[in-house]
């Protein structure tokens, strides 16, 4: 897995070797390794402001565990336990309030502490992303199909379909 800052300034590079590196991209030197624990990295994504990083970690025991780190120090603020599956994607909402995570046939929305479980999906969620102001996000399936749901009640507000195979990546133009 590989993610950029928004800034371009720093790239997060999770390797098979079970090491997380941050790197500037400036100087092109690597600013602080995460390491010493079992892991495997499916996902990861920066916040709008670039501070942090949320992480989602499959460790060797199946337990699906998600962390969010901050950059500054690579220091991990908080984890999130009792996924069912692995992570196959996170995203930030546009302003940095919410995140969410696509586990087997759920999505996880947390704002502040509180969550929300987006469910009903009929295959695997591949891809996510948050239309700018956060109150929608669309979930991209394994079947072809993308879900655009209300991130503040949980509904399904529409349903794309067309594809003829299942959608890898999602996203919305910054228009809206």
């Amino acid at each position: 897995a590989i993610v950029f800052s928004p800034d371009g300034r720093h790239v997060v590079s999770a390797l098979d070797n079970e090491t997380v590196r941050l790197w500037d991209t400036v100087i092109g030197m690597v600013l602080w390794i995460l390491e010493g624990y079992l892991l495997l990295v499916s996902a990861l994504a920066f916040s709008p402001d670039g501070k942090l990083l949320a992480q989602h970690v499959a460790l060797v025991s199946d337990n699906e565990i998600v962390r969010l780190w901050d950059t500054a120090t690579g220091t991990a603020l908080w984890t999130l336990e009792g996924h069912i599956a692995a992570v196959a994607a996170v995203a930030f909402s546009p302003d940095g309030q919410q995140v969410a995570f696509a586990d087997d046939r759920t999505v996880r929305l947390y704002n502040k502490g509180t969550g929300i479980i987006l469910k009903g999906h009929t295959y695997l969620v591949r891809a996510i992303a948050f239309l700018r102001g956060g109150q929608q996000v669309a979930s991209a399936l394994y079947n072809g199909i993308i879900l655009l749901w209300d991130t503040v009640i949980g509904i399904v507000l529409r349903v794309l379909e067309g594809h003829i195979h299942g959608i890898m990546a999602v996203m919305f133009l910054p228009d809206g």
